[in-house]
């Protein structure tokens, strides 16, 4: 069975907020290899234009939010296909991010605007979370996709700008953010391939980033 791994970015050059890099992995069957799962998985998720039947919207960002129509819909489909999240007990955001990005509260911390309290969610109910994660969880069941390694890195201009004036070139951070989130991958990978029982009930396995190491000039 192989393993597919979207990654994606945001934030490529900050002046105020952070660069992110997130990548999400799963498992799944030969016929699904192509990567198409959305006729899979439509018992839960849903495409902007379709009609509001309970699934949850998954699409670009840009597309789902704007300040005119809020956070909800954005945050329902990130909570509810996370498969450590657990909605009860409205967790803080620095609770949430250690579970995505273990290592980067403390350079958040730094940032003036970053405080971690915001409880998490912050806009939408909690039963309509559990309603839609399970849905999404047995959607996966249901066509054997194993979800595996959630993992952000998390740069903040301070360090960006330095990788920058010692490298000059932006694309040394991406690369040095690619490397670490395929490890994490890979690593979160073996364990699942060797757990008889996973499933994506399983909460992700730790991983420390280190995309803050200093790259030799090979890999620059």
């Amino acid at each position: 069975m192989p393993w597919l791994i979207g990654i994606d970015e945001a934030g490529y050059g900050p002046n105020l907020g952070p660069f992110l890099m997130t990548s999400v992995a799963c498992r799944v069957p030969d016929r699904l290899r192509d990567g198409d799962l959305w006729e899979p998985l439509r018992t839960a998720v849903r495409r902007r234009g379709e009609r509001a039947d309970g699934r949850f919207l998954v699409e670009d960002s840009k597309r789902i939010y704007s300040p005119a129509r809020g956070l909800r819909d954005l945050e329902t489909g990130v909570l509810a296909a996370l498969p450590f999240c657990r909605p009860e007990g409205a967790p803080s955001l620095a609770a949430f991010v250690d579970g995505i990005c273990p290592t980067a509260n403390e350079e958040l911390r730094a940032e003036p605007w970053y405080t971690g309290a915001t409880a998490v969610p912050t806009v939408t109910e909690a039963e309509k979370l559990r309603v839609c994660a399970n849905r999404f969880a047995e959607a996966s069941r249901a066509c054997g996709v194993t979800w595996g390694a959630v993992r952000s890195i998390v740069v903040c201009p301070t360090r960006f700008n330095a990788l920058l004036d010692r490298w000059d070139n932006k694309s040394v951070v991406m690369g040095l953010g690619l490397v670490e989130l395929v490890r994490a991958a890979h690593s979160r990978a073996r364990w699942v391939s060797r757990s008889a029982s996973s499933s994506i009930s399983k909460g992700a396995a730790t991983f420390t980033p280190r995309c803050c190491r200093t790259p030799s000039r090979t890999e620059s």
